[in-house]
């Protein structure tokens, strides 16, 4: 008497619970599933790898053969879902009853779009949507110890005090904001652009040599036009400092070259392209 109603309580709980469940085979097949799972699975479709994306199938079909021949003892998978969202997949053996084992789906899109949020805030600039220090400083390192090719540019930005000044700091966020337009229009796929604090930028260029010299000087045109539409009456330049990269060369090294140039830029007379490559020989910005 006690076990059947022991059985009829967990038929219940099963059936009732508010959380996606199913028995499967190890193989996926769904032999029984409740009410809730309907969130993720069709009714009429046969296998629990109906529930996700089709690239990620192989890892849970994995997961679910290694807690089968009792390699582990659990699993929890994030997976992305058919319907566009993340489910959190869980499974145990069973002991007893039909299937092998015992499968737990929870809807976490709205966690896992929480935590991408999160991590877009940590790794850019508030103002600008750019890059933020942490993330061009990876993205450096990466690039020098992958593929040191390319060119580094330092930005300072030249009559932006003058704005806040005479426009207030409100006109300044929005010159920042249309530098930072210029900046991701110059860029290609694989490059990044960062505003490293206050009026600075940062852009590392997949390109070299002139090519590199004609985007600097390219940049500085666009920001000075940028900046005016931004805030009418605005004269807004760049000093830029251009280094290359080389292999085999510091990090630190090269900024601190590409941040001497940019400021031998502003000596210069501003507005203009100065390079540690070729003994900070100026390049007019066109």
């Amino acid at each position: 008497m006690e076990q059947r109603l022991s059985g009829q309580t967990v038929r219940f709980m099963f059936e009732n619970s508010p959380i996606g469940m199913c028995s499967v085979a190890v193989d996926g097949t769904v032999v029984r599933r409740n009410a809730a799972c309907a969130a993720f699975l069709s009714p009429e479709a046969p296998s629990i790898l109906a529930a996700i994306v089709e690239s990620q199938r192989t890892e849970l079909l994995e997961a679910m053969r290694a807690v089968h021949a009792g390699i582990e003892r659990t699993f929890k998978l994030t997976l992305d879902s058919v319907s566009d969202g993340s489910v959190e997949i869980s499974g145990v053996p069973m002991r007893a009853g039909s299937g092998d084992l015992m499968l737990h789906l929870v809807d976490v899109s709205d966690r896992r779009r929480r935590e991408r949020e999160l991590r877009e805030q940590a790794e850019h600039d508030a103002l600008t949507g750019l890059d933020n220090v942490r993330r061009f400083r990876h993205a450096f390192d990466e690039r020098l110890a992958t593929r040191p090719f390319g060119t580094l540019l330092m930005l300072d930005l030249d009559g932006f005090k003058a704005v806040n000044d005479t426009h207030g700091h409100k006109a300044g966020d929005d010159v920042l904001v249309a530098v930072a337009r210029v900046l991701r229009d110059a860029i290609g796929a694989s490059d990044c652009a960062a505003r490293l604090g206050g009026d600075e930028f940062a852009v590392l260029l997949g390109v070299e040599g002139s090519l590199a010299i004609d985007t600097a000087a390219q940049i500085i045109a666009r920001i000075e036009t940028a900046a005016a539409l931004a805030v009418p009456g605005a004269r807004v330049s760049a000093s830029i400092g251009l280094v290359t990269l080389l292999g085999g060369s510091a990090a630190s090294a090269l900024l601190e070259a590409a941040d001497r140039a940019m400021y031998a830029a502003k000596r210069a007379g501003k507005g203009r392209t100065v390079s540690a490559d070729h003994d900070l020989k100026s390049h007019r910005a066109s």
